[in-house]
C-alpha cells in the first residue's frame, strides 16, 4: 500500500499546528515545581487531563477565549454533578505518543502532579498516525514501524504514570476515524486505525486501573457530523466533543 504526500495533506489553523516542541518548552517552563491543594476539599477529585489537541480542545468554539464545548470542560461539569473536581489541563496540541512521554519525564512538578491524581485521561496518538500518513510513498512496513513505536511508546506511559501512582484510574481513548468515504484516507483509514485501537486494548488490559474509552464506531461513518473535514481539518466539532465527554463519563461511570 503507498500513498502519495499529495493525497495525504491535512490542512490546520495557525494555533493547531503550532510547534509542539516548542509548546513542551513553554508548558514546563512555566510549570511550578510543585503543587498545592490547600484551597481544595480533601474529598474533591483530583484529574490531570493528558494529551494532544484533543485534550487541548482544538476545534470546538470559543467563548470568551476559552473552549468551553471540548470535552475537558465538559467531562468535568458532568463529573461535578456528583463530587468537586480539581483540574488541570495538560493538553498540548500536535503533540506526538513519545513527546507525551518525555513531557511526563521531564516537565516540572509533573512526578508531584501524577501523584497526587485521582483520575487521568489520556487522548495520544493522532499525530503518530498523522506524521505517518503525510509522509511521502507510505507502505506497510513504514506503517508498521509506527505501529510499534506507538505500542512501545504508550506501553511506557503507563508504566511511567504507575510507577508513581498505582491506584489512580486512568482512561484512554481510542482513535476515530476522520475521514469520509470518499476522502482519499478513508480506506487507509479504516485499515490502520483498528490496529491502533488494538494496541490501546492491549496496553490497557494489563492494568486494573487503567481502561479504554472507545469512540471509533461512534464517528464511523459520521466524519462530516463531528469533525471538521470538510475543511481539511480533522479535529472533532462541538457535537464530535461532546459525544467524546459523554464516553468519558459513561466509561467513567461503569
Amino acid at each position: 500500500m503507498t500513498i502519495s504526500r499529495a493525497e495525504t495533506a491535512l490542512s490546520y489553523s495557525h494555533d493547531e499546528r503550532s510547534n509542539p516542541r516548542e509548546e513542551l518548552t513553554a508548558t514546563t517552563e512555566d510549570s511550578e515545581s510543585d503543587i498545592v491543594l490547600d484551597d481544595t476539599n480533601p474529598s474533591d477529585l483530583f484529574y490531570i487531563a493528558l494529551g494532544d489537541s484533543l485534550t487541548a480542545g482544538i476545534g470546538s468554539s470559543v467563548e470568551d477565549y476559552l473552549r468551553l464545548n471540548a470535552f475537558v470542560p465538559q467531562l468535568v461539569e458532568q463529573l461535578r454533578s456528583e463530587q468537586g473536581v480539581y483540574v488541570e489541563n495538560h493538553g498540548i496540541p500536535g503533540i506526538t505518543s513519545g513527546q507525551l512521554l518525555t513531557y511526563l519525564q521531564e516537565g516540572p512538578g509533573m512526578t508531584q502532579k501524577l501523584n497526587q491524581a485521582n483520575l487521568i485521561t489520556i487522548t495520544i496518538g493522532g499525530n503518530d498516525l498523522l506524521s505517518a500518513l503525510n509522509t511521502e510513498d507510505i507502505d506497510e512496513n513504514h506503517l508498521q514501524t509506527r505501529l510499534q513505536q506507538y505500542r512501545k511508546n504508550l506501553s511506557t506511559i503507563i508504566e511511567h504514570i504507575v510507577l508513581f501512582n498505582d491506584t489512580a484510574a486512568i482512561y484512554v481513548m481510542d482513535l476515530y476515524l476522520p475521514f469520509p468515504e470518499e476522502h482519499a484516507l478513508h480506506e487507509t483509514g479504516t485499515e490502520v486505525i483498528p490496529t491502533f485501537n488494538a494496541i490501546v486494548q492491549d496496553v490497557v488490559e494489563a492494568y486494573t486501573n487503567v481502561h479504554r474509552v472507545s469512540v471509533y464506531d461512534t464517528f464511523y461513518g459520521h466524519a462530516q457530523d463531528y469533525t471538521h473535514i470538510n475543511e481539511q481539518d480533522v479535529h472533532p466539532n462541538d457535537e464530535g466533543y461532546r459525544l467524546i465527554a459523554d464516553a468519558f463519563y459513561e466509561t467513567i461511570s461503569d
